[in-house]
């Protein structure tokens, strides 16, 4: 419609001339050039205005889904900064409690008081809970008297991993230990500022990040920020409960300033003039110009953002129009939002509009040149060559048109979205320059299309190598009649890092593996693969479960650079008599029914593969009686989150675990991820979940 109406226009506007030159050539002439002239703007202003909106809308959404997703990946980022520093945690927790737990196995350590080390010497000290100091002295005769030098000695030998924690992660401040019986280490280099703020007063266990833990909770508990007894600074402290032999021995914590966290996010900051900040349920935690002055006039400003947690969201910040992306942390419940102004948005899509519109004027431009020769022309020879000037008048309106025709409808085309379309003009002027341009834009975009769907093809592939290599067959040994057995795995990400496995030693004995391996994605499937490997061959070479958790463990430590550790639990069933020899790496404990009921089978847990060479295992045996049955399971079971971030945990385990009992195997792994995915209600998979069943049949 719009070609017929270009054309239709130019060529009576040239006839319209040449029979108006022979009653006044004069008049006419400049009449008409002033028509053709309008209506050749008003043509060239709607196409360049057509061009330059389908350009400008595209690069604002192609613009904000880049910041959306550049988000998105940053606060995946500081999840798993998150998820380490927990990690950390958790390995340090496995030690502490096995130095409560196996006492005789650590060489217990001399901790000096507080007020003995030197300042600013980094170094494990104590100090007592204000009560549990009989002499009101604190010192060597205090800590005697109290009754609690043994237990401080003994704690002392934490020291050393203390000590790499911080070398790997010199962000964390301060490890510490405050025991329930009123005994307080710590491991930093502020003993100076202790010194200025403990006193009668100075209640550790009132703290926050202990009193999480005084109903027994087990869960690891994340503070808000808040500043440092010891004058550091704006802190956020992570802690988790330390129980030995099921008893609730005291807390475990460390503590990160807020100060590091705040420069790591200053890091993110985009190009243009964009920031990011980082906000808790009630008040800003990060931002470029929070200080310990101004943190209290920052509120008012956190429900200015708050308010706009709906999407991509314009708003006013500071008198300034900003877009706002965000996206939620998974550990903290916190929200990472990037604020970008509107201007720095906008401007690529207004340049790209103004070069349209200018490209579009110098076409008018052209058209108007050759229009007013044509016209001059055609007035002095109209009388003795008019029908010469009317074929004239034709070539003319189609050459000036139909180079914009075709690029209009070309552009409609793609922005329609067909990628393939490929704009040919040859004109020599500004209308070839632009489509040039358009098709260098749109090869671009292919390009990146290609791309995302190159790594989604690998991704896939990885996935089925990686099922593939976990025994799918069940049964698995239909020719025996002493067992059933059933597994499932379940990653969070296209890969992941948990496994199982189970074969048979030799003709009696049957081996069954479950492990976890730290870390997420392709790098903790490529560890999987290395430990499953060596677990089996060296369990196939006729070594006992302990002595193969030995060798794997020094063989993975060695080389080990991202620090990458697994926590495992292996098990020997012997199918003639049912004695179950098991050895546990820091693992979950895994349930086993006994008089009809499931129970805890709480082993020595002993220390996670590849985190530290020379460590020793330690096997226990049990006894497994005909219609007994053990699940094994990872913590993506235990620690999957409903959309209040709040976890499934040990006792819904156990009670849906009983509530199963009676049911075959591979129906129990099912009812289990039936009641997780129920509690999980649609909120995103944070783990992997594994699974392990095994019943004795005689």
């Amino acid at each position: 419609m719009r070609k017929t109406s270009i054309r239709k226009k130019i060529l009576t506007s040239f006839l319209t001339v040449c029979i108006s030159s022979i009653i006044f050539v004069g008049v006419a002439n400049v009449v008409t050039q002033n028509q053709i002239r309008k209506m050749e703007k008003t043509s060239n202003d709607r196409l360049g205005a057509l061009a330059a909106r389908h350009s400008s809308e595209s690069l604002v959404a192609l613009a904000l889904s880049g910041l959306q997703s550049l988000t998105d990946e940053r606060a995946a980022a500081i999840d798993e900064m998150f998820g380490s520093y927990a990690g950390d945690l958790n390995v340090m927790k496995l030690y502490v409690e096995n130095i409560y737990e196996n006492p005789s196995s650590f060489v217990p350590v001399r901790v000096k008081n507080y007020l003995d080390i030197p300042k600013d010497e980094l170094a494990m000290h104590w100090f007592l809970e204000p009560g549990s100091d009989v002499t009101g002295t604190n010192d060597e005769a205090a800590l005697s008297a109290s009754g609690l030098r043994e237990e401080t000695y003994r704690l002392g030998a934490a020291e050393r991993v203390f000590e790499l924690l911080m070398i790997d992660k010199p962000e964390i401040t301060s490890i510490y230990i405050a025991t329930e019986s009123g005994q307080n280490l710590q491991y930093d280099d502020a003993t100076l500022q202790k010194a200025e703020v403990i006193g009668p007063d100075f209640a550790v266990h009132d703290r926050p990040w202990y009193a999480a833990h005084d109903g027994r909770s087990r869960e690891i508990y994340i503070s808000d920020t808040y500043r440092d007894a010891g004058g550091r600074g704006l802190n956020i402290s992570m802690s988790a409960p330390i129980f030995a032999d099921d008893v609730f021995k005291g807390v475990l914590g460390f503590d990160i300033l807020i100060d590091d966290l705040d420069r790591q996010l200053r890091e993110m900051s985009m190009e243009g003039s964009g920031w990011v900040e980082l906000l808790g349920s009630d008040k800003v935690i990060s931002a470029p110009d929070l200080t310990q002055e101004n943190e209290h006039e920052l509120p008012l400003y956190w429900e200015t953002l708050h308010g706009v947690y709906k999407g991509n969201t314009s708003a006013e910040v500071g008198g300034e129009n900003v877009f706002v992306v965000w996206t939620s942390l998974e550990m903290t419940g916190w929200k990472l939002c990037y604020i970008m102004p509107e201007k720095d948005v906008t401007a690529p899509a207004e340049a790209a509009r103004e070069q349209i519109l200018a490209f579009a004027d110098k076409a008018a431009d052209e058209m108007s040149r050759y229009t007013g020769n044509s016209i001059f022309i055609t007035a002095i020879l109209l009388i003795i060559m008019i029908v010469l000037t009317v074929v004239v008048a034709t070539f003319i309106s189609n050459k000036l048109s139909a180079p914009i025709i075709k690029l209009t409808a070309d552009a409609e085309e793609i922005g329609a979205g067909a990628l393939d379309c490929v704009l040919t003009l040859s004109t020599g002027d500004e209308i070839e320059t632009l489509a040039h341009t358009i098709n260098d834009m749109v090869r671009d975009i292919k390009q990146i299309t290609s791309e995302k769907e190159r790594i989604g093809a690998e991704l896939n592939i990885a996935t089925k190598i990686q099922a593939s290599m976990l025994p799918s067959i069940f049964p698995p040994f239909p020719e025996r009649d002493e067992i059933d057995l059933y597994a499932t795995m379940r990653p969070a990400k296209e890969v992941g890092g948990d496994f199982y496995d189970f074969f048979m030693i030799d003709d009696d004995n049957l081996a069954v593996i479950i492990a976890d391996v730290s870390g997420k994605g392709v790098p903790s499937a490529l560890f999987m693969v290395i430990a499953k490997t060596l677990i089996k061959n060296n369990a196939q070479m006729g070594k006992s479960p302990e002595e193969v958790f030995e060798t794997v463990n020094n063989i993975l430590c060695e080389s080990n650079e991202e620090g990458m550790f697994v926590t495992a639990f292996m098990a020997y069933l012997d199918l003639r008599t049912g004695e179950l020899t098991c050895v546990n790496a820091g693992h979950n404990h895994p349930l086993l029914t006994r008089a009809g009921k499931f129970e805890w089978v709480k082993l020595n847990p002993g220390f996670v593969l590849a985190g530290m060479e020379g460590m020793k295992y330690r096997q226990e045996t049990l006894v497994m009686k005909p219609g007994d049955v053990l699940y094994l399971y990872t913590d993506g079971v235990t620690e999957a989150v409903n959309k209040d971030n709040e976890l499934w945990g040990d006792t819904r385990l156990k009670d849906a675990v009983g509530k199963y009992r009676d049911v075959s195997v591979n129906e129990l792994t099912s009812r289990i991820q039936e009641e997780i995915d129920g509690f999980a209600d649609g909120a995103e998979q944070a783990d992997d979940i594994t699974m392990l069943v095994l019943r004795y049949l005689k």
